[in-house]
Order: structure tokens, then sequence, then C-alpha cells
């Protein structure tokens, strides 16, 4: 006699848990701030890299006399930069009966810490630029 498992109809058992889901992982990304935002300029990329090519500055202004030739100035070309975007990623697991068995709410949680992981993993690999 065949048996219909849970495990075998993932899509249709969840998708009235994903918005929750969803919900609990962003109220745990609000508890910790984000605190490398005001120091970042955040652009996003659909490209497997990027490339930058920086530039000298021109110098400061010169005084002149009325109707005197103006001084002019050239940049160079500074440093070239690749950026390859990389891709963080973090989960945990929880079998069925124990999230059935979970009366506390403790495994439950667990999704509101995974937000607050996310964020606090943003902070510290923004501030490894500085240590």
């Amino acid at each position: 006699m065949a048996t219909m498992l849970r495990t075998n109809y993932p899509d249709t058992l969840t998708t009235n848990a994903l918005p929750w889901l969803e919900e609990v992982i962003d109220q745990g990304r609000k508890v910790r701030p984000e605190e490398f935002k005001p120091m970042f300029r955040m652009m996003s990329t659909d490209k497997p890299h990027v490339q930058y090519t920086g530039i000298g500055a021109l110098g400061t202004f010169v005084e002149t006399e009325e109707n005197a030739n103006v001084t002019f100035d050239s940049v160079n070309q500074g440093f070239d930069k690749t950026l390859t975007p990389l891709q963080y990623a973090l989960g945990y697991s929880v079998s069925r009966v124990a999230l059935d068995d979970d009366k506390v709410g403790f495994l439950k949680n667990l999704s509101s810490h995974l937000g607050r992981s996310y964020t606090e993993s943003r902070n510290i690999l923004a501030a490894d630029i500085f240590n």
C-alpha cells in the first residue's frame, strides 16, 4: 500500500508558511541595525565582474591677474579595480517531528535569529575593510 508523505509535496504544504517565514526573518533583521550603510555606497549588479578605473585629481586654482593666461592642468589614469560579487548563505534544518513537538517555540524562533545573523554578517564583512 502506497503512503503519501508530507515530504513528497513540499511546495503545496509550505506555500502558506512562506510569507510568515519572510516576516519572521525580517523581524530578526530589524533587531540589529545595519551599521555600515552610512559609510558605503551600495550598488547592485547582475554581472559576474564589475571594473573601475580611477583617475587622478586636478590641482588647486592658481591666482592670476586680469587678462592673464590661464594655467591648465591634466589628470593621469590611476588604479584599475575589478570587483567580483560574492554570495553568502546560512540555513538550518529541523525535522517535522521536532517542529511539531516544539511546545515552547524555540525552534520556530530560529527564523528571526537567521535574520539577525544576516544583518550581523553584513556588519562584520563591512567592518573587515577597516581592520
